[in-house]
């Protein structure tokens, strides 16, 4: 075990020295080879056993080096911004699911997307895990394809609605002339 002297609350931990914890400048590295570059770094699984309700301000997640961080959509921070396109065909190409976990509960049932199936369609919100190779969901990703896809059903919409006011005037024209013909015999 190392660590920073100058660190005052490594005393709350006890620690067996097996090289698997690391203290360096005030931060714990767990199961590293190396200094840790965050508060807490672990490499592996962690397991929470409970986690409590509560209200909260930010919603949780984590970056693509495993970064554990609040979800930001600042502006400051992206660049290349453009709209999602074809977005209503890309909904339309998904396909939710109810089904059955092979591990754990498997008489729950569960409702969810496949990721091979999205990763097709919508690939920006697919990820594989490193550490299995399983592909996973950020479900996070869907609202932004989900308004985009409202916005151009929207404008198929108000086309379909002119089209039926221009054959709902059509249809009176034709009814006024059909009485207007009627009247004259």
């Amino acid at each position: 075990i190392s660590y920073n002297d100058s660190v005052t609350w490594y005393n709350l931990f006890e620690f067996q020295n097996n090289g698997n914890f690391i203290m360096a400048s005030g931060s714990l590295a767990i199961n590293l080879p190396d200094a840790p570059t965050e508060l807490i770094d672990v490499d592996g699984s962690a397991r929470f056993r409970q986690v409590n309700s509560g209200a909260f301000a930010n919603d949780l997640a984590i970056t693509a080096d495993g970064t554990l961080t609040t979800n930001t959509s600042d502006r400051r921070l992206k660049e290349n911004i453009t709209l999602i396109s074809n977005s209503l065909t890309k909904v339309l190409n998904l396909n939710g699911y109810v089904f059955n976990w092979k591990t754990g509960d498997s008489v729950k049932k569960d409702a969810g997307l496949v990721a091979q199936e999205v990763k097709e369609v919508f690939p920006e919100a697919v990820f594989q895990n490193k550490s299995d190779g399983y592909y996973g969901i950020n479900y996070s990703r869907f609202p932004a394809l989900f308004v985009e896809a409202m916005k151009e059903q929207q404008k198929l919409i108000e086309k379909q609605q002119e089209q039926i006011n221009d054959l709902i005037k059509a249809n009176d024209q034709l009814t006024e002339l059909i009485k207007a013909i009627s009247n004259k015999k």
